[in-house]
């Protein structure tokens, strides 16, 4: 993510799937746990989290998701460094990564 961003590509493909993602919560809105309002209402009194719901969060998502370019995605990763403790988990063929090139990353 920090030697290469994000390519045209793996912003479609992602966008694919939370696009889908975002279509299927709505379809299932009815059948949601009592437990996911609970926790978007707590967020909303200690976090001070908006409280959209389920039907104005999926047309934002849908409005929003097709705006989104790579070089906006990469923008924002790049905020995150090591020291904010995020782990990153990518799949790789074994052939493409070696242990040297992945002790280059920092």
């Amino acid at each position: 993510m920090r030697l290469f961003g994000f390519s045209a590509r793996e912003l479609r493909i992602a966008r694919a799937k939370m696009m889908s993602d975002v279509e299927t919560n709505y379809l299932e809105r009815h059948q949601a746990y009592s437990t996911d309002t609970r926790d978007e209402y707590v967020r909303h009194f200690l976090l001070g989290e908006f409280v959209a719901g389920q039907e104005l969060e999926a047309r934002l998502a849908l409005t929003l998701l097709p705006t989104l370019t790579p070089q906006e995605v990469s923008a924002h990763a790049a905020r995150f460094t090591a020291n904010h403790s995020c782990v990153v988990k990518t799949m790789e063929h074994r052939c493409s990564v070696t242990a040297a090139a992945l002790k280059q990353v920092r």
